[in-house]
């Protein structure tokens, strides 16, 4: 049962107290060399620090394949970031990420190459706006007719 909570909370994003929140994300992109989109997700834990500034650690994973599927790139980026929150609806900030790359060749390449990951430092920046989600509460109220 807690399981399924839990689930169900990281699908939908919730707020503890206005203090932490768990960001849930679902993000689609397309390869410059590719007509086809992929899908991928992403999992962050944002808490405010000041009034005006918050802290967020997150993780996400990407997978891509190429060269008619011989070659399929995993990325899973491990970010921190510290955002600027001018008003509740807004945020600006930068960050740093620790970016693993495993690179997985199909058996039927000849000559065999070798799987191997890569591990990559950078920086990021960005912003955004911040939308609540809230649960629509039952009426008490009677309309008598």
């Amino acid at each position: 049962m807690a399981g399924a909570v839990l689930a169900i909370a990281m699908m939908v994003g919730i707020s503890v107290a206005n203090a932490v929140e768990i960001i849930p994300s679902a993000e689609i992109t397309r390869n410059v060399d590719s007509d086809q989109a992929n899908m991928f997700g992403s999992l962050a834990v944002r808490g405010q620090v000041m009034p005006l500034l918050a802290t967020e650690l997150g993780v996400a994973y990407r997978s891509e394949s190429h060269a008619d599927d011989l070659l399929k790139v995993r990325m899973w980026p491990v970010t921190a970031s510290l955002w600027v929150t001018p008003v509740p609806a807004f945020y600006a900030g930068a960050g740093v990420g620790w970016y693993n790359i495993t690179f997985d060749w199909a058996d039927a390449v000849s000559p065999p190459l070798q799987d191997h990951t890569e591990q990559e430092f950078g920086v990021h920046l960005g912003g955004g706006v911040r939308v609540l989600w809230r649960r629509p509460r039952p009426s008490t109220s009677a309309v008598a007719t």
